[in-house]
């Protein structure tokens, strides 16, 4: 089952949600909502987090993709809904005959000169009919919203547009607030069409590459001329018997089919996701200390990625040869002609990571026993000034049972993240309903 995250205003969300369980088999999605500015350090908390819980993630816009691509490089398929002259055409016919403002006047923070100069001259415009102020989101710039905000009121108060057109709901928001005629650019479902279409590419692109052949050639150093072993037959082939085993038993861990060459040689073939999940990322190959640590004999290690297996089986003897070259023991991985290497026999020791930037969600997942994605959904009801509110409002958000979000709550309450601050009567009848707050940032001791 495919596990996507979609990050947008609500509305985009749940339009790209609908359409991709209607577009795959078997799809799980993911809703971050991203509706203000304020929400995006903990966006970008969240996607360290469950990096390696997502397939794929699909962006409503191309600033969010910006934005979060800019802090943090994910390794999974990344797509955004994209923009064209299209989509503002549908826009300024809705100006003209749903909002009656004049679209031939506008201010745009979503849609470049060239996208607007040919929406325009598509229904037959020259330049002199119309009049257009485009601002590019800065996204370096941390008070990007901000100008781009007063841009809007700038043009509009100077008289030179009848109506702004903006992607950033809390823009639309703060201009709808000061009187001024704003549109909200959203994704159509042909927008989201194409880019579903490019994510099933790259996602069909990534399994491809998963399943890339990789193939690795071993040969058993030779065993210096002055040992007492070369003295011994039986000796010799009872370390080789060893070696073989050794082999074999990697073989298995990496699900390889194994074809042994002559009386020293091998040929592993495996799956480069397989591999590289086993060795992390080529980081270490444990045969390697497996063979010196536990036979006499030491190992020379070639691993061949390639288009074919013959590709693939020239590369892996490269690096063969490479290792023997400088000593044995070694290991090279040789992929279009580059090597990868050497990859020693030594496998350093580990240290134990912890991931800063999910830290908070953690500590408080860990603690209460509620999953990460629901602390990060009330974690994003919060941003949107909701200090306070009830049990009640908090389950519509979530679009969970009342019942459910109690649940919650008492985990809450008793671990010090949730307290009660009031009572009120919503319906203004029976048992007041709590008010509450809660902070991720403070426990009880």
């Amino acid at each position: 089952m495919l596990k996507i995250g979609i990050i947008g205003p609500q509305d985009s969300l749940n339009l790209i949600d609908q359409y991709l369980n209607d577009f795959f088999e078997e799809v799980k999605t993911f809703k971050i909502e991203f509706s203000i500015f304020e929400q995006i350090p903990n966006i970008i908390q969240y996607l360290h987090v469950q990096e390696s819980n997502f397939d794929a993630v699909i962006f409503s816009s191309k600033i969010s993709y910006d934005i979060v691509n800019h802090a943090m490089h994910s390794k999974n398929p990344w797509v955004y809904v994209d923009k064209n002259h299209n989509q503002l055409q549908r826009l300024l016919l809705k100006i003209a005959l749903e909002k009656a403002y004049d679209p031939l006047y506008i201010s745009v923070d979503c849609f470049n000169e060239k996208a607007i100069i040919t929406a325009y001259s598509e229904v037959g415009l020259t330049k002199k009919a119309y009049q257009f102020y485009a601002i590019e989101p800065d996204i370096f710039n941390p008070n990007f919203a901000t100008e781009i905000r007063n841009f809007h009121l700038h043009h509009f108060y100077d008289h030179k547009v009848s109506v702004c057109i903006t992607e950033f709901p809390s823009i639309f928001n703060a201009l709808q607030s000061k009187g001024i005629p704003c549109v909200l650019s959203a994704p159509t479902l042909s927008d989201v069409h194409q880019a579903v279409q490019k994510l099933e590419l790259k996602i069909r692109s990534r399994i491809n590459e998963s399943s890339q052949i990789v193939v690795l050639a071993i040969e058993i150093d030779q065993i210096n001329e002055y040992s007492i072993i070369n003295e011994n037959d039986y000796q010799i082939m009872t370390e080789k018997i060893k070696v073989t085993e050794k082999i074999y038993l990697f073989a298995q861990k990496i699900q390889a089919t194994v074809i042994e060459i002559g009386t020293r040689g091998y040929l592993l073939f495996s799956t480069k996701n397989i591999l590289e999940n086993e060795t992390e990322k080529l980081q270490h190959i444990a045969l390697l200390d497996d063979v010196s640590q536990n036979t006499t004999n030491t190992i020379s290690v070639g691993i061949g990625y390639g288009i074919t297996a013959r590709e693939a089986n020239y590369n892996a003897n490269l690096g063969m040869l490479k290792s023997q070259k400088n000593g044995g023991n070694h290991c090279y991985a040789v992929n279009e002609g580059v090597y990868i290497g050497p990859i020693l026999n030594t496998i350093s020791a580990k240290t134990q990571v912890t991931l800063k930037i999910d830290e908070k969600f953690l500590k408080v997942s860990e603690a209460t026993g509620i999953s990460i994605d629901t602390l990060f959904r009330i974690q994003c009801y919060i941003d949107q000034q909701k200090n306070i509110f009830t049990p009640n409002e908090l389950a519509n958000y979530l679009e969970i049972s009342k019942r459910s979000v109690d649940r919650i709550l008492d985990k809450l309450e008793y671990c010090g993240y949730m307290y009660v601050v009031g009572k009120k009567s919503e319906t203004g009848v029976g048992r007041p309903s709590r008010i509450i707050k809660i902070s991720f940032d403070y426990k009880k001791t």
